[in-house]
C-alpha cells in the first residue's frame, strides 16, 4: 500500500489502491475472527483483545472508506462495532483502575470519525450527538492523563463549551500534550463538517480550536502568550517561533485559515481576512517550516493560503501579487507532490496536484498545469467537464 501510493500517478493506479485496500479489510476480517477466541478467566473477551479489536474495527473502516467511496452505512456500522469493543474494555476495567487514556484516545477518535461521516450524508442531529459523546470521552482522557503518563497537568486544560475533541493521528502520542492538541482539531473538524451550524456557533467552534491548540503549545513550551481579539469572531493564540511542536503549527495554520475562508462567507472585512490569512502564515505553516523544513502539511497548507491570497489579490484587480502569489503556490504544491507517500491516499494526492494545477495556471506556468490536469484525467480523478467548469484552469482552455 505504501509503495503503491508513492508511485506515479497513472491509468489504473486509483483501481489499484482500491483493490489493494478490498485486500486489507478481508485481512482485517481475519484478524477480527482471531480476536474473537481470546477469552479471559470469566469467559469472555479479554480486555487487551476487546482493545485490539477496536483498533482493527476502526482500520477496516478507514480500508473500506477507499476501496468502496459510497459504502457510507457500511462504513459506519464498522465504527459503531470499534465504540462497542472500546466500551466492553472499559467496563472490563477494574473499578479502582487509573483512566486508560490511550482507549479513551482511540474511542474518541472512533466517535469523532463517525461523527463526521454521519454529517456527510446529512444526519446532523446523529452528528451531533456522537460529536458530543466524543467530547465527554477526550474529557475523560485528559483528566486520566497524569495518572496513566506522569504528564505535566499544571496548565489545566478547560472544558470548552458542549464542543467536540478528537484523537487524530499524529506524532504527538497519547500524552496530555498530544491530546490538547487533538482536542483542537476535533473542534475544527465539528466546525468544518457540521452544515447546520449558524455563523455564530462555527466562529465559537474555531475560537476554542485556536484556544485548545494554544493549550497544547503552552503544555509543550511552558511559555504561555497572551490570546489576542482578532476581528469580531476569532481568538487567536500569540505563540512563540520556538520550542513548539511543528504539528501544533500546522494545525493552527489551518484554524486561522479556516478562519478566514468562514470571514469570507460571512462577509467580513476585506482587511480583517486578509489578517487571518497572512496570520495563518506567519504564525502556523511558515513557523512550522523552519522547525520542521521537509513538513509535507505545512507545505500544502502554505500553498492553500497563497492560492487563497492570489485569487483575493486577481479578484481586487492587483495582477502583480496575484501572479506572484499563485507561483509561490504552484511551489510549495510541486514541494508536496515530490514526496507523494506522505500525501495520503491516491484520492488525497490527486487533490494536490489538481490545486497544483489550478495555481500553475494562474501564474502562466500552463505547460505544468496541463501536464498535472493530464495525469489527472488519464488516471480518472478528473474528467473533461470538471476541468473545464473551473474558473482556476480558464487560462487552459
Amino acid at each position: 500500500m505504501t509503495a503503491l501510493r508513492a508511485t506515479q500517478l497513472a491509468p489504473g493506479i486509483l483501481a489499484a489502491e482500491a483493490a489493494a485496500c478490498t485486500e486489507a479489510a478481508s485481512l482485517c476480517s481475519q484478524s477480527i475472527d482471531a480476536y474473537a477466541k481470546v477469552r479471559g478467566v470469566s469467559g469472555g473477551l479479554r480486555e487487551d483483545a476487546l482493545v485490539n479489536s477496536g483498533n482493527v474495527l476502526c482500520q477496516w473502516a478507514e480500508y473500506l472508506a477507499v476501496a468502496q467511496p459510497d459504502a457510507c452505512s457500511d462504513v459506519d456500522a464498522l465504527l459503531v462495532r470499534a465504540c462497542s469493543s472500546y466500551d466492553a474494555a472499559a467496563a472490563a476495567a477494574p473499578s479502582d483502575a487509573p483512566a486508560d487514556t490511550e482507549l479513551l484516545c482511540n474511542w474518541a477518535d472512533a466517535l469523532v470519525r463517525r461523527a463526521e461521516g454521519l454529517a456527510a450524508v446529512g444526519n446532523v442531529a446523529a452528528a451531533e450527538d456522537v460529536y458530543q459523546r466524543a467530547l465527554r470521552t477526550y474529557e475523560a482522557a485528559c483528566s486520566g492523563a497524569d495518572v496513566s503518563f506522569g504528564d505535566d497537568v499544571s496548565v489545566r486544560v478547560p472544558c470548552c463549551a458542549r464542543l467536540v475533541s478528537r484523537c487524530s493521528h499524529t506524532n504527538a502520542g497519547h500524552h496530555l500534550q498530544g491530546m490538547v492538541y487533538n482536542w483542537g482539531c476535533a473542534l475544527s473538524s465539528y466546525a468544518t463538517h457540521m452544515s447546520g451550524l449558524d455563523a455564530a456557533a462555527k466562529a465559537t467552534a474555531l475560537l476554542h480550536a485556536a484556544t485548545q491548540l494554544k493549550a497544547a503549545s503552552d503544555l509543550s513550551a511552558g511559555d504561555v502568550a497572551p490570546l489576542n481579539a482578532l476581528g469580531a469572531c476569532a481568538l487567536v493564540c500569540l505563540i512563540s517561533s520556538i520550542r513548539v511542536p511543528y504539528e501544533d503549527l500546522c494545525r493552527l495554520g489551518d484554524v486561522l485559515h479556516e478562519m478566514a475562508e468562514h470571514g469570507i462567507a460571512m462577509g467580513a472585512p476585506s482587511q480583517e481576512v486578509d489578517a487571518l490569512l497572512q496570520r495563518a502564515l506567519d504564525e502556523g505553516y511558515l513557523l512550522a517550516l523552519r522547525v520542521h523544513r521537509g513538513d509535507t502539511d505545512a507545505r500544502v497548507g502554505l500553498a492553500e493560503v497563497r492560492l487563497a491570497q492570489a485569487r483575493r489579490a486577481a479578484a481586487g484587480g492587483d495582477t502583480a501579487h496575484a501572479l506572484e502569489w499563485a507561483s509561490a503556490s504552484a511551489d510549495a504544491y510541486a514541494a508536496a507532490l515530490a514526496t507523494p507517500g506522505a500525501l495520503g491516499s491516491v484520492g488525497e494526492r490527486c487533490e494536490v496536484q489538481y490545486n497544483f494545477a489550478c495555481a500553475a495556471a494562474n501564474c502562466g506556468r500552463l505547460d505544468e498545469a496541463r501536464a498535472a490536469i493530464q495525469q489527472l484525467l488519464e488516471c480518472g480523478s478528473t474528467s473533461v467537464a470538471e476541468v473545464t467548469a473551473d474558473a482556476d484552469l480558464a487560462p487552459l482552455r
